[in-house]
């Protein structure tokens, strides 16, 4: 009775130990790493022509910020406008338009 008591013990622990390891494997990747979100990466103006013609968008209708917008955008009161600021801090955005030129939501 002694030795399976102490077989028993010596399993827990090693169950134990091996949920840890696994607790802070997962947990020191981070999000990224398990979404596969690579760091945002800058593109020249060279590129950003060469995307534009390859989808078709008129040079005319594509925007480049710097990062003084971000700045821009954080210095609102960030209670009142907490959700304008969400969309507008997204790094990529798409905003689609009907016929008649009106945005779709």
């Amino acid at each position: 009775s002694r030795i399976r008591k102490l077989k028993l013990r010596h399993e827990t622990t090693h169950f134990t130990l091996a949920c840890l390891g696994f607790g802070l494997l997962f947990g020191l990747t981070g999000c990224t790493a398990l979404y596969g979100i690579k760091e945002n990466t800058r593109v020249d103006e060279k590129t950003i022509v060469w995307y534009a013609n390859h989808y078709n968008i008129p040079i005319a209708d594509g925007y480049e910020l710097d990062t003084s917008y971000f700045a821009f955008l954080l210095s609102h009161d960030k209670t009142r406008y907490r959700e304008q600021i969400n969309n507008h801090y997204q790094p990529l955005q798409a905003l689609y338009f009907d016929k008649s030129g009106q945005l779709l939501k």
